[in-house]
């Protein structure tokens, strides 16, 4: 069988035993449909069959999976997804030519490295399979799937008999990695924990950031709302509305923002959309306790917590209602700018110096937000969104409705600073997602 070195991550796979003993909730590493094994939990099984969900992507991606099937698609949690490099390919690096096959039944082809994870060793190679250009993942200490170029015909041989002999998930009860995860090196092993810790880091910032535009967006209601309970004009209450409405659209894009980079990061932002949805029960707890028999608040209130719902459950909303007949303003228009460059360069950098240097406090409200969310069993029903229950108060005569998507993107060009001037440190105007 070979040492631990020799032996790669063929040590690392779920024998039939271990399998047998998984339970509802046990974490694994699971090998996805492009090769690369991601760290999992088991929330189905029935005998053979397990649905696993994997960490930092959505319920869509869920997936009912058979060991007996695929058996070496299973493995120890963290033995693979989180074990750096340190076998005799650990020097490659993108663009690197190497020897691949998709599996111990494949003839040995020549590939290239195009991409490799940031945590572990494992890297994608990009081959030809019948005439086909192809893209798999495997892992750098995978010897069975992955050689050097310079490995001579009887090493060849040699590893093939390997794979035949032990290319079996059944035959290495005596070789298991310890403590569910090699990862490696010491050095890889601190690498690692460094890595880990930095990247929480960066989950607490950017929670924080979008927990502070949920308050923000909540506040911009609440002055609307508080607008129209105290009588003021229609102008005014009409801007209240506008500003609430490009809140609502910028609200949408730091979800979004947030989304794509999770997904193209491996990072889970569900807690944190979790506690942002408990900031708007709360929000919405205050109001109703101060105006919830009034039913002309209640129907603005409504349609917008709604719509700020729709976005952190991932529900597609219509493009929100945009403003033209402006006249062009020159100082407006310096005026925001200045806003926005004062902003990036000292507001943002200065907000999120504080969080860090205040890491604990923050990750620490931030957990016990989804906590109480979690704990509250709440199920808030999400309505499909209509935009015109968000503009009541809009000089309608001014709103570009049921344009072509040419027009939409023709008249916001010509008219982009066509606005009032927003109050960029309340929220309207801002959307940074930078750390």
């Amino acid at each position: 069988m070979g040492n631990k070195q020799s032996q790669g991550t063929q040590e690392c796979l779920l024998t039939k035993q271990q399998f047998i003993k998984l339970r509802v909730g046990d974490n694994i590493d699971h090998r996805d449909y492009e090769g690369k094994y991601c760290p999992a939990q088991i929330i189905h099984k029935k005998q053979s069959k397990v649905t696993v969900t994997y960490e930092g992507y959505s319920s869509q991606y869920d997936k009912t999976v058979d060991y007996q099937k695929g058996p070496t698609d299973f493995a120890q949690y963290g033995s693979v997804s989180k074990r750096v490099a340190n076998g005799p390919l650990s020097h490659l690096r993108i663009g690197d030519a190497v020897k691949y096959r998709p599996n111990d039944k494949s003839s040995w082809t020549k590939g290239k490295i195009v991409n490799m994870d940031d945590v572990s060793g494992q890297v994608k190679v990009q081959y030809k399979s019948h005439g086909a250009l192809c893209k798999r993942w495997t892992h750098l200490d995978n010897q069975f799937e992955i050689q050097s170029l310079q490995s001579n015909n009887n090493g060849r041989r040699q590893n093939n008999n390997q794979s035949r002999q032990s290319y079996n998930p059944h035959s290495h009860d005596q070789h298991n990695c310890h403590d569910h995860g090699n990862y490696g090196s010491n050095n890889g092993r601190q690498s690692f924990k460094q890595k880990q810790a930095k990247r929480q880091d960066q989950m607490t910032v950017r929670t924080q950031l979008l927990l502070d535009d949920t308050e923000q967006q909540c506040t911009m209601i609440k002055d609307y709302l508080d607008g129209i309970k105290s009588g003021k004009s229609k102008d005014e209450v009409m801007k209240f509305n506008q500003l609430v409405v490009a809140g609502l659209t910028l609200f949408n894009m730091k979800v979004g923002g947030m989304r794509a980079n999770g997904k193209s990061e491996n990072l889970d932002f569900n807690d944190a959309f979790k506690a942002s949805a408990m900031i708007i029960k709360k929000f919405e707890n205050e109001c109703k306790s101060q105006f919830g028999d009034n039913q002309s608040l209640m129907q603005r209130l409504e349609p917008c917590l709604n719509y700020m719902r729709a976005v952190l459950y991932g529900k597609k909303v219509p493009a929100l209602p945009y403003i033209n007949e402006y006249e062009f303003n020159q100082q407006i228009a310096g005026d925001i700018i200045s806003q926005v460059n004062h902003a990036q360069n000292h507001v943002m950098p200065e907000r999120m110096k504080k969080i860090n240097d205040n890491n604990g406090h923050y990750k620490q409200n931030q957990q016990k937000l989804k906590k109480e969310y979690e704990s509250g069993a709440y199920n808030d029903k999400v309505h499909d969104v209509d935009f015109k229950n968000l503009t009541q108060d809009y000089n309608n005569k001014n709103i570009a409705f049921g344009v072509s998507k040419e027009e939409y993107n023709r008249i916001n060009n010509q008219d982009r600073f066509r606005y009032q001037q927003p109050d960029l440190m309340n929220g309207d105007g801002m959307d940074c997602d930078q750390y």
